[in-house]
């Protein structure tokens, strides 16, 4: 028995997906609030971590029924900012010492094989668990993710994986 097969009225699903299958017949989505929270924002909440966000999602089929509830994570390394910032405050290292942006990809390869193996069967995949996810806009009129692009070439952005030009430009490298 299911506790409720339709999305909670002032509220709609985002298709986890730019432009192809997000009107497809089945639709992993994260769950927004129709009108804009004061506190909190878009999407529904579930937890923070220091390098993760998750969120409530589901999956529609396409009559807009939710087939199942599940929790949408994505990586997120504000946490990590905020605590380095904590940390140099301090006068200590904090946890986010020594991690880098290749670092972190690595982590969060790690997180999503071991939720994999923890859980077989149970995660729903989008195709953005092993690889960079293309930097993404939630579109409040269509409530629709899109990609962020440079306005002036329409190139859309993407990590800078490139150690020497970051070096160049006087930037971390990716690496660490």
């Amino acid at each position: 028995m299911r506790l409720c097969d339709r999305l909670p009225e002032g509220y709609v699903g985002v298709p986890l997906s730019v432009g192809r299958g997000s009107e497809g017949p089945i639709r992993p989505c994260v769950l927004a609030h129709a009108n804009p929270e004061a506190a909190g924002g878009r999407f529904v909440s579930l937890s923070d971590a220091l390098d993760a966000r998750a969120w409530l999602g589901c999956v529609l089929d396409a009559a807009g029924r939710v087939l199942i509830w599940t929790r949408v994570v994505v990586q997120d390394v504000d946490g990590l900012a905020m605590e380095a910032d904590v940390g140099d405050a301090g006068g200590g290292i904090g946890v986010a010492a020594g991690l880098s942006n290749g670092s972190l990809e690595e982590r969060w390869r790690r997180s999503v094989r071991a939720l994999e193996q923890a859980a077989p069967g149970e995660m729903v995949a989008v195709g953005w668990e092993d690889g960079p996810v293309p930097a993404l806009a939630l579109d409040p009129r269509k409530m629709a993710l899109s990609e962020l692009m440079h306005e002036a070439s329409g190139d859309t952005y993407a990590v800078c994986r490139d150690d020497a030009a970051l070096l160049a430009r006087g930037l971390p490298t990716f690496s660490g």
